[in-house]
C-alpha cells in the first residue's frame, strides 16, 4: 500500500472521529468514510496476509468489518470515536508491515 494512501486514510479517520468539533460534516461523509477505510483495511489484511504476519491481518480484517458501509454496525458515538481513533493509529503504526516496499533501478 502506498504510503500516502495510509497517511490520506488514517487522516479521515481522524477527521471522521472530530465528529463533536466539526459539526459541519455531511452524513454522506461517512458512507465516503466507510468505503475508503473498508477498503484500505482490506488491501492492509492481504498484504500483511501475504507477508505471513502472526495476527495482524485478523485485527485489520475486524476494522474493516466494522468500518464497512453495507452492514453497519449500530455502535453509539462515543465507541465510534474510539474505533476511528484505534483504526487511524493502527494505520500509523504499523505503517512499515504494510507499506509498499520500494523499488529500486540500477542504472
Amino acid at each position: 500500500m502506498p504510503i500516502a494512501v495510509i497517511y490520506i486514510v488514517a487522516g479521515l479517520l481522524f477527521v471522521g472521529a472530530a465528529h463533536d468539533q466539526l459539526q459541519y460534516l455531511p452524513y454522506g461523509f461517512y458512507t465516503v468514510l466507510g468505503i475508503v477505510a473498508t477498503a484500505a483495511f482490506i488491501w492492509a489484511f492481504l498484504v500483511s496476509f501475504n507477508r505471513d504476519a502472526p495476527f495482524l491481518p485478523w485485527i485489520y480484517l475486524s476494522f474493516a468489518i466494522i468500518l464497512n458501509p453495507i452492514i453497519k454496525v449500530p455502535l453509539p458515538h462515543e465507541i465510534w470515536v474510539i474505533v476511528d481513533v484505534a483504526a487511524a493509529v493502527l494505520l500509523l503504526i504499523t505503517q512499515n508491515k504494510i507499506k509498499q516496499q520500494s523499488v529500486t533501478t540500477i542504472i
